[in-house]
């Protein structure tokens, strides 16, 4: 039995709170349905009743019933206490739940900003009573998670000395791409590409007579642009958000150029950084352009 909506992991805590993993004896169904309620206040007698079928139907749970159909006893069988166990393994997983609460508040982000056009805080997301498992996160963990993805570069924003973390989240180009892409914000960067290198017989080298290597370059001038890039990704919160926008745009080709080892294209990207920010004279940023751009420029080439 799989558990990825609510409704399941209320199934989940009704096979749960009928097979209790100390081994003591299991409420009856009343109690139940009462345990469950101060967890979920919405849920109804008759919603109860209707996970309770559904799980017979599986042959989860067997229910001894009145002549009014409510099961008065319940019993976990034994694919229902498998399930059970199954339930709080999961549930148990600290590493998922991080993962998948810093995933989930970036697509929660995404919708707020992109499709109702709002400008959403982090008590705004708790107000959905978000959960893993049906165990909803806490005012920490999602500041931690809040924190991760703006280190990440997916999200930025303002801060206090009282909140670590964006109080009105605003996504930046990679975050926005992530979400638009079906990516988890925990999938591996692309990796340097491996490319070939042809050696012809009157190569000073000690691999013979035309001889194809394989090989990952990591050059000077591409250490010296993450560094730069970098530094602009930080600076970037402070510039408006029509020049921000226009800012992260390129440093993403840039970041694309290193991996696909094109110095030209990274070339263009910062060149065209420049033009957007001539007026940037003073400042974290304008103090980057004026001591490193020339430079980097000369290493590109």
């Amino acid at each position: 039995m799989t558990f990825n909506r609510l409704e399941h992991f209320l199934r989940g805590e009704i096979l749960l709170a009928l097979a209790p993993a100390d081994g003591s004896s299991a409420p009856g169904p009343s109690g139940v349905l009462l345990t469950l309620q101060e967890r979920h206040p919405t849920l109804t007698e008759n919603d109860f009743h209707l996970h309770v079928d559904l799980l017979e139907s599986r042959g989860l749970v067997r229910a001894q019933r009145a002549a009014n159909n409510i099961p008065y006893v319940l019993n976990t069988t034994a694919e229902g206490r498998e399930a059970a166990a199954d339930f709080a393994r999961k549930r148990e997983d600290r590493v998922a739940r991080v993962r998948q609460l810093q995933d989930e508040y970036l697509q929660w982000l995404y919708v707020e900003i992109e499709h109702e056009d709002r400008s959403p805080t982090p008590d705004d997301y708790l107000a959905t009573t978000p959960s893993f498992y049906g165990l909803p996160y806490t005012d920490r963990e999602l500041l931690k998670a809040g924190a991760r993805l703006r280190d990440a570069g997916f999200i930025t924003g303002p801060e206090t000395d009282q909140y670590d973390a964006p109080l009105r989240p605003a996504l930046t180009v990679k975050g926005r791409r992530t979400i638009e892409l079906k990516h988890s914000v925990h999938d591996e960067a692309p990796s340097a590409p491996s490319i070939h290198n042809y050696v012809g017989a009157n190569a000073n080298v000690n691999f013979g007579d035309n001889v194809t290597q394989n090989m990952t370059v990591s050059a000077p001038w591409a250490d010296e642009a993450r560094a730069f890039l970098d530094a602009v990704a930080q600076a970037a919160p402070t510039l408006p958000e029509d020049l921000r926008a226009d800012i992260e745009l390129r440093v993403e080709d840039a970041r694309r150029g290193i991996a696909e080892q094109q110095p030209s294209k990274v070339k263009a990207a910062i060149e065209g950084m420049q033009s957007f920010l001539s007026a940037a004279t003073s400042g974290a940023l304008g103090s980057i352009l004026a001591a490193q751009v020339p430079a980097l420029l000369s290493l590109l080439g």
